[in-house]
């Protein structure tokens, strides 16, 4: 599959105040390695300065700009001024045809981008070998664009793209699934901003895709278009048959300062994805827009709950960082929760949200597992959380038993979330990708084991 490519670009830079003023400087973006960085030479500044906007034009024609920019390192030269360096950190980086100024600037009538295991989890295969007298061909089916969500300002597509470059020795074809957030009436959007902004939307989008998909979804490849119309030149207007115009596709690639794994953009085989496409392809459009009016109350617990998922081994601070997000979740769903005997306005004690959530909230999803064991787990998860905040010692408890309240706890903020977004419990537990076989199998021994030790 696609992987974000990194990119190293020679330039003239200039900043706003002195346009005239041009530095050459070398442009590194390199996502796995967490490097995002411009060095100018000739030019010098402390570090810590922060530039709101650099721009310049490199060397394969394109313009660019770099946003929020700060001094991570410089050199004087000494006795040579040409040595002179500074080298800058940015956060966000636009390629295109045209130079952007301000944030406030950027804006596109439509945005696309790729996402790791997006092709998984859509699980369609275009491509189809052909067996004809010892020779063998592909035939490929295309497939119209699946729309999942639209209002008046914006319609948003899973597209099902491919990609071929022909020649006279081979033809290669390459399946890009891709998303497309398109504005309404050719009007355009802002690409920042909260609400109403391609920026937002799209990280909407990478988190629905983190929660159908179980693990952190990094989206790559992002695009921004705009769609103009230019005159003809006077020269060969007698040629156009009266057309005066004709249609231009600006594309601007935007990058941002974040870094990636190569584990991320590992294949991921059809059984371990949480919710597949073809189990809600019929009832996406409602799932979707349920999402997307509940966001708000959820968004940070889920990305720091498919960062843990994309990890390859978990930590002493995994369940605590679990449950202090299974807390603020509970909080944000069920404002009104009020403990017994405690009175309106005080704090609510951690043990009494997990009574809700496991007795009320979740009642009846865990057959297997009896009352007492239930309070053990509360018992146990209250230490663990109350420990965890003051920096005690932990008592032991087995890595079996703890790996075992990790995989409940996830299971439980994923249910929490499906369950305000529109999914029914049945859905849910029909999806052996979520530890649940694991679960039912090993949890009530190692609770046994528990009980007894306490005793």
């Amino acid at each position: 599959m696609d992987i974000p490519q990194k990119l190293e670009q020679k330039g003239l830079w200039f900043f706003q105040d002195n346009p005239d003023k041009k530095y050459l400087g070398v442009l590194e973006h390199n996502p796995f390695e967490g490097k995002h960085t411009l060095t100018l030479y000739g030019v010098t500044f402390n570090v810590g300065a922060k530039v709101p906007c650099i721009n310049g034009e490199i060397t394969d024609g394109k313009k660019a700009s770099l946003f929020n920019s700060i001094v991570i390192d410089w050199n004087s030269g000494g006795n040579n001024a040409l040595s002179a360096y500074t080298v800058f950190s940015f956060l966000d980086l636009l390629i295109g045809d045209s130079f952007y100024f301000s944030k406030d600037e950027v804006s596109f009538q439509s945005l696309s981008f790729q996402c790791s295991n997006l092709a998984e989890w859509l699980g369609y295969n275009p491509f189809q070998a052909v067996f004809q007298s010892k020779k063998v061909g592909f035939l490929f089916e295309k497939k119209q664009a699946k729309t999942i969500y639209s209002d008046e300002n914006v319609s948003i597509q899973f597209q099902f793209l491919i990609n071929y470059k022909s020649s006279a020795f081979e033809t290669n074809m390459k399946y890009c699934p891709n998303v497309l957030i398109k504005a309404k009436s050719n009007k355009t959007i802002p690409y920042w901003g909260e609400g109403n902004s391609l920026s937002y939307y799209k990280q909407v989008i990478d988190s629905f895709l983190d929660l159908v998909i179980g693990k952190k979804a990094s989206s790559y490849n992002v695009t921004g278009t705009i769609k103009k119309r230019r005159r003809f030149p006077l020269s060969i207007l007698r040629y156009t048959n009266n057309k005066k115009t004709y249609p231009v596709v600006n594309e601007t690639k935007i990058y941002s300062a974040c870094k990636v794994e190569h584990e991320w953009f590992e294949p991921l085989h059809i059984n371990r994805i949480f919710l597949p496409y073809s189990f809600i392809t019929n009832q996406i459009k409602v799932f979707f827009e349920s999402f997307l009016k509940k966001y708000g109350f959820f968004d940070y617990i889920l990305r720091d709950w498919s960062m843990i998922m994309n990890l390859t081994s978990y930590s002493n601070h995994t369940l605590p960082t679990l449950l202090y997000n299974l807390e603020g979740l509970h909080e944000s769903f069920f404002p009104n929760f009020r403990a017994p005997g405690i009175k309106s306005g005080n704090n609510i004690p951690y043990s009494s949200r997990l009574h809700d959530i496991f007795f009320n909230c979740l009642n009846g999803l865990f057959p297997f597992i009896t009352p007492e064991q239930f309070e053990t787990i509360i018992n146990d998860l209250v230490s663990i959380r109350k420990e965890d905040a003051h920096a005690k010692r932990r008592r032991h408890i087995s890595w079996e038993y703890q790996f075992c309240l990790i995989l409940l706890v996830e299971f439980v903020i994923y249910f929490l979330i499906l369950k305000q977004t529109y999914q029914t419990k049945d859905n849910i537990l029909n999806q052996s990708a979520l530890g649940w076989s694991d679960l039912k199998q090993s949890l009530p021994a190692l609770l046994n084991e528990r009980i007894k030790s306490l005793q």
